[in-house]
């Protein structure tokens, strides 16, 4: 349930459940890595054209060292578009290893953010991606700005291409914990 009042509720699809071991209310959604997610299908109406976006979660992994997506609002198999946010066992932008990837699509280039190493855990954390037109990508982990091992730098313009908005499926893999 979208609790800001814009009426931008969620499906569950293949049985993504929720659990009373949250961080934030009453609920998390659970998630056991096998095709299941929430999906809003109305996001492309408000995600497309925004210069300027924060998305703040709180995710907690079964295991770490691996590739599974935790929010996408890609259109297709092929690529990430729009918003997609992920653990990613190797970076392939930068030298990273266990880290957070994020990507974006501003006005239809990819542009993307890999976290710095060793960031993956099984433990509850609050990941923050925010990015506004004329500055770079910016990720907090627990509330600490993280320094990358790769950012595509300084991106102008408008998120573009976002279809959809999937709580923990990714092209990757499908995530397997919880997200708040």
């Amino acid at each position: 349930i979208d609790s800001s009042g814009n009426g931008n509720h969620s499906t569950s699809v293949a049985q993504a459940t929720t659990t009373n071991e949250s961080k934030v209310g009453d609920y998390a959604g659970t998630f056991d890595g096998t095709g299941d997610y929430f999906e809003d299908d109305d996001a492309e109406n408000y995600l497309n054209g925004l210069t300027a976006i924060t998305v703040s979660a709180w995710i907690k992994s079964s295991s770490i060292n691996h590739d599974l997506g935790f929010m996408g609002t890609r259109t297709d198999g092929s690529a990430d578009t729009g918003i997609a946010i992920r653990y990613d066992s190797a970076g392939s932008l930068g030298a990273g290893t266990n880290l957070i990837k994020s990507v974006l699509t501003i006005d239809g280039s990819d542009e993307s953010y890999e976290s710095s190493s060793n960031i993956q855990t099984t433990a509850w954390q609050h990941v923050v991606l925010s990015w506004e037109s004329g500055s770079a990508i910016k990720m907090y982990v627990n509330g600490v700005l993280d320094v990358p091992t790769y950012s595509s730098g300084v991106l102008t313009g408008s998120i573009s291409n976002a279809a959809f908005m999937r709580l923990g499926f990714h092209k990757q893999g499908d995530w397997n914990g919880q997200l708040d």
